[in-house]
């Protein structure tokens, strides 16, 4: 959930700091005109008109709660304009729970599906950073 909190009248939510005014965080990785966004929150629609979002090449989802995927319906303007599939990836336990059937705007042709991360296998800890020189 974004601060404030409806209802909530702790010295956070009723701050008048603008650092205790937060949305719901989507995570935009943009690199040579490519733009992914990671986790479509509640809030992916007034992050995406604040910063001039254009386009969307694909969504990784992280999980399937509320607040990683209610932003889902806002990647439609994205894929209509650019009147190509939307890759999704994540899990397939996460891609059922926002599953385009759920969301008769899109059919079979509009977005794609993956599952990057091999859902059936267990995680691995392996480090990303060499401690070779």
């Amino acid at each position: 959930m974004g601060v404030p909190s409806l209802g909530c009248h702790c010295r956070v939510c009723t701050s008048t700091d603008p650092r205790d005014n937060r949305l719901r965080p989507s995570l935009l990785l943009s690199r040579k005109g490519q733009h992914v966004v990671i986790d479509t929150t509640p809030d992916f629609r007034q992050q995406a008109l604040r910063i001039g979002l254009q386009r969307l090449d694909a969504v990784l989802f992280t999980h399937a709660h509320a607040d990683h995927i209610f932003g889902f319906d806002d990647i439609r303007p994205f894929n209509m304009r650019q009147n190509a599939a939307l890759p999704i990836f994540a899990t397939s336990i996460t891609f059922s729970m926002a599953n385009p059937k759920s969301a008769p705007f899109l059919s079979s042709k509009s977005i794609t599906s993956t599952d990057p991360f091999n859902s059936s296998a267990q995680p691995s800890h392996r480090s990303h950073w060499s401690t070779a020189t």
